[in-house]
């Protein structure tokens, strides 16, 4: 198919949405699939390292506006206000990495992967919340675009080094924020037609903010939740456990892809356009999809990357917790778009408060598979509790607008 194609291929919400998260997962599997074959368990969970800080870092930094954004982009008394906080946040974040990494760059004793994951926390922030910003206004191509291209130049670089011969842990490294860089320089010109033009407009509270205030909270939580296994890995096992883990954690966080994306387009259009919603039927369609994925990882790991067997064990684990988290973001998103954001927020303390010492003594009970039950069994409490919340305030309150 030419390009021209593809791009009209995704001007709706639903095929955008689907060409989106196919192209991430594509992409992904991809880029692990070299790093796994050419640095091993111990190059590659240093990378690990490097995009867990970037991931993490740069959630908490967007406090829930990545989220606020789809919610308020699109209403024509909040567009402006998110144009300029789709401006202002980049701004600010860029202000404290930029030092901070020339900062952490001029240490003796920081790691690499440490500047690496700040030097990517700009970038990577802009390039989500404008994303976040044309999904919001139905700019689909344009959010198509944000949204695959770093996957895609990340695949690219490490295929065009391994063919050159040049790929080494350091330069996988490097081409982290590089790549959110082009990305993020590339977006200039739309930023500048589509974001700076709208800046101004009436001086309304800003919504954004609120609906972020509101949710910020619970994505710190379910952050939490979805990597803080990770980082006690990586603390207490060491980079090899931890580039298991993560293979183990991105090819089953693939399976929660389907379940995403119609979260996404729920988030967008559940109360907006009043639309009835079946959520138990979105749940049962979309959060079990990604399982078919399963076989091929498997029969991948036993052909290709038999030095990874390591982490069948935690991926198998992981699966049941993937559906769960599918199941819980297709929750949250309706529940968000109706305005009950916060049941969504409440739902992951909760289960954080139960995850820190259940993964804690996983992994000191049985290493990377004990932090994979563990991360399993509070990703399904997590889905429970709120699926549960969510029901009984549907039926006690009518829904209000988000």
């Amino acid at each position: 198919m030419r390009l021209g194609g593809v791009l009209s291929a995704v001007r709706t919400p639903s095929a955008a949405a689907l060409w989106v998260l196919g192209a991430q997962l594509l992409l992904r599997l991809l880029a692990i699939g070299v790093l796994m074959l050419t640095l091993g368990p111990l190059g590659q969970g240093r990378v690990a390292v490097a995009q867990l800080i970037a991931l993490v870092g740069g959630t908490l930094v967007a406090a829930g506006l990545e989220q606020a954004l789809v919610a308020t982009a699109g209403q024509q008394d909040q567009k402006s206000g998110a144009c300029r906080v789709a401006l202002l946040h980049p701004a600010l974040v860029a202000g404290l990495a930029v030092p901070g990494t020339a900062l952490l760059a001029a240490a003796p004793a920081v790691s690499l992967q440490l500047v690496v994951g700040v030097a990517a926390l700009a970038p990577s922030v802009a390039v989500r919340l404008w994303a976040a910003v044309a999904l919001g206004q139905s700019r689909m191509v344009v959010y198509a675009l944000l949204s695959v291209c770093p996957f895609a130049l990340y695949a690219l670089a490490l295929c065009v080094l391994l063919v050159a011969g040049l790929l080494d842990t350091q330069v996988a490294l490097i081409a982290i924020p590089t790549v959110y860089l082009a990305v993020a320089l590339t977006a200039v010109p739309w930023v500048a037609s589509t974001l700076w033009a709208h800046r101004k407009g009436p001086s309304l509270r800003n919504v954004t903010y609120e609906t972020a205030a509101a949710l910020a909270p619970g994505v710190a939580a379910q952050l939490a939740n979805y990597r803080l296994d990770q980082v006690l890995i990586g603390g207490f096992l060491g980079p090899r456990e931890l580039g298991y883990y993560s293979i183990a954690v991105s090819s089953a966080e693939v399976a929660t892809l389907p379940a995403t994306a119609r979260a996404q387009i729920l988030l967008r259009d559940a109360d907006r356009r009043g639309i009835r919603v079946s959520m138990c039927r979105s749940i049962m369609k979309f959060a079990p999809a990604g399982l078919l994925t399963a076989g091929p990882f498997l029969v991948f790991i036993e052909a290709f990357a038999p030095a990874y067997q390591p982490s069948l064990a935690a991926y198998l684990l992981l699966l049941p917790g993937s559906v769960a988290v599918g199941a819980t973001r297709i929750v949250a998103a309706v529940a968000t778009a109706r305005g009950r954001g916060v049941l969504a927020s409440r739902a992951a303390l909760v289960a954080l408060v139960m995850g820190v010492p259940a993964m804690t003594i996983g992994i000191g009970a049985a290493g990377i598979t004990g932090a994979a039950c563990a991360a399993s069994t509070t990703y399904t409490v997590t889905g429970l509790l709120l699926f549960r919340w969510w029901r009984t305030e549907a039926q006690r309150v009518p829904a209000s607008p988000a």
